[in-house]
């Protein structure tokens, strides 16, 4: 398989990917009720920058980029709404999303397309910056599916490869903070059940010492 052969494969499993990458997140939470670290505001602005990329894929001609943006707007749009539903509040997300697309609007209108595409790159850490804030300030994330988040990593590295291929440094920019947003997720709801554990037998100790004080 040649070169450009591959990156187009990878592009159609990325998109296959994403499709149900944010399956696993929406079934959780419609099972549980639980959005303990999980942030709406992260998918509001995914909606804004997919819109984005949709503009941006349409004139770099990057049709197989394509239908992987259009399938996560609607993604996006039922994560919020899920998520609104189990009683997250939109007060932050709502102005959030206005305003991020706002000011991807306007640079697409006037900025140079090398303007769009470096906002474009960094547009993800925007977006998922603040899903990695809220699974850590929340004591416990419980609500985070681990899922979502390693499937967001296979595509990222997928998206990549096409990257690479296409020498697109928006989607390369993209690919890797995607990557590096999914290990920081990863790595602390993997510490979770750690700390809780560890918790739960400091708690135990101080009972444990405080019965032995009362009895003695």
């Amino acid at each position: 398989m040649g070169g450009a052969a591959f990156a187009e494969g990878a592009a159609i499993a990325a998109t296959v990917v994403a499709t149900v990458g944010a399956l696993p997140q929406v079934r959780r939470t419609l099972a549980s009720g639980d959005v303990r670290g999980v942030s709406v505001t992260s998918p509001s602005l995914g909606i804004a920058t997919e819109l984005a990329w949709v503009g941006y894929a349409v004139h770099e001609r990057l049709w197989s980029a394509l239908p992987e943006a259009v399938l996560m707007v609607v993604a996006n749009v039922v994560l919020v709404v899920v998520l609104c539903r189990a009683g997250s509040a939109m007060r932050v997300a709502v102005p959030a999303a206005t305003a991020w697309g706002t000011v991807l609007g306007v640079t697409a209108v006037l900025g140079a397309p090398a303007a769009i595409a470096a906002l474009l790159g960094l547009a993800y850490a925007v977006q998922v910056g603040p899903a990695v804030w809220c699974a850590y300030r929340a004591r416990t994330p419980a609500g985070v599916a681990r899922a979502t988040w390693l499937l967001l990593a296979l595509e990222s590295a997928l998206w990549f490869i096409y990257a690479t291929a296409h020498a697109d440094p928006a989607m390369l920019t993209f690919a890797a903070i995607g990557i590096a947003a999914s290990a920081a997720i990863l790595l602390r709801t993997r510490a979770f059940p750690i700390l809780t554990t560890l918790g739960c037998a400091q708690r135990n100790q101080v009972s444990e010492e405080s019965l032995i004080s009362a009895s003695g």
